[in-house]
């Protein structure tokens, strides 16, 4: 008896401590639905933990009732006054989320402008809505549509807009023909407008692009050919020239640059090229013509080669082209437009 009776004021003690937290004024404040509903569910929970049957009743357990009752009622108090904690906070944090997300919206002057200006019509179409009301709204829609719709939202704000003009139209029909026509010609000559400016922004546009790209090609153009052998760069006391879409360069600097002998004919305006290990003549071309010969490998055969574009005499300079020197003295060659470089690599590179 004396143990149930400890037990029976330990619970008490329990049940005193659970009662204090009625003092707490979140926890007093029983209008709070969520507050509420925690505490009967957590006190339904705490007699159902000790096996209490409230068909039964005290019949159930005897002595043992008071015991159960008290026991479940403070294990339901407390842990309904912390459901509702959990639940005011969930509460409180999804406020201060919605507080931030309209600071945010506030802040933005796009949308700030866009809300007061449709605010009047932002609700839809009303009995006694005029032509410029209508028009509002039409825009209000779509600008909602066009630029502050999300992904997920995109079709939905496209079926509004669409019904909107559906609307328009219909309420369009119930005027006298006079006032349509009115309007029909109002908004042709402000599409025509429109199509106006449009067109003057896309002239001024390709204005713009057009000077650009004048600029770009100038400064392109301006910009010198780079030579490099085996990755070396290859000075000359001439800047290589395009003619017709190949490089020209200065005639010794090449071909020097890649091992081999230059002789030049002045009579007869004729280049040579010899190799510096066998003296044996590889290449044989004259200015302003396309036709060269090349060694064939066979001593005293030589073979002819069209050339896209012929050598040249430039401000007193032989000029040559590098790709068919390079490529027939057996060297490999890459042409880097960007950056505008000969890459020529060698047999031996």
């Amino acid at each position: 008896m004396k143990k149930r009776l400890a037990n029976i004021a330990a619970v008490l003690v329990v049940f005193v401590f659970a009662l204090s937290f009625s003092s707490i004024p979140a926890f007093a404040d029983k209008s709070d639905d969520a507050q509420k509903a925690g505490y009967d569910a957590g006190y339904g929970d705490g007699l159902a933990n000790r096996g209490y049957d409230s068909d039964k009743g005290s019949d159930a357990f005897g002595d043992d009732y008071i015991y159960d009752y008290v026991y479940g009622y403070s294990l339901g108090h407390a842990a309904g006054y912390q459901d509702f904690l959990n639940k005011r906070g969930e509460d409180d944090k999804k406020k201060e989320e919605e507080k931030k997300e309209n600071a945010k919206k506030d802040e933005d002057p796009k949308i700030t402008e866009f809300n007061a200006r449709h605010d009047k019509v932002k609700d839809g179409p009303k009995d006694d809505w005029t032509y410029d009301d209508w028009t509002l709204w039409i825009d209000y829609l779509y600008e909602q549509y066009m630029y502050y719709a999300s992904d997920a939202e995109l079709l939905d704000r496209l079926d509004e807009y669409t019904a909107g003009m559906e609307l328009f139209s219909e309420w369009l029909e119930t005027l006298p023909l006079e006032e349509q026509l009115n309007i029909k010609y109002d908004r042709t000559q402000a599409i025509l407008e429109e199509f106006e400016i449009l067109a003057e922004i896309q002239r001024l546009a390709d204005e713009k692009n057009a000077a650009a790209a004048k600029q770009a090609a100038a400064e392109y153009d301006a910009k010198p050919i780079t030579l490099k052998i085996d990755g070396r760069t290859i000075a000359t006391d001439s800047p290589p020239v395009i003619e017709n879409g190949r490089t020209l360069a200065p005639m010794r600097a090449v071909v020097e640059a890649m091992g081999y002998v230059v002789a030049w004919d002045s009579g007869s305006q004729t280049v040579d090229i010899y190799s510096y290990a066998t003296d044996a003549l590889m290449i044989s071309l004259r200015i302003g013509s396309t036709r060269a010969k090349v060694n064939t490998g066979i001593a005293g055969v030589m073979d002819e080669r069209i050339l896209d574009v012929p050598a040249k005499l430039i401000n007193g300079r032989t000029m040559v082209p590098v790709r068919f020197i390079a490529e027939t003295l057996g060297c490999n060659v890459q042409w880097d437009e960007a950056n505008k470089i000969v890459n020529i690599r060698s047999a031996m590179g």
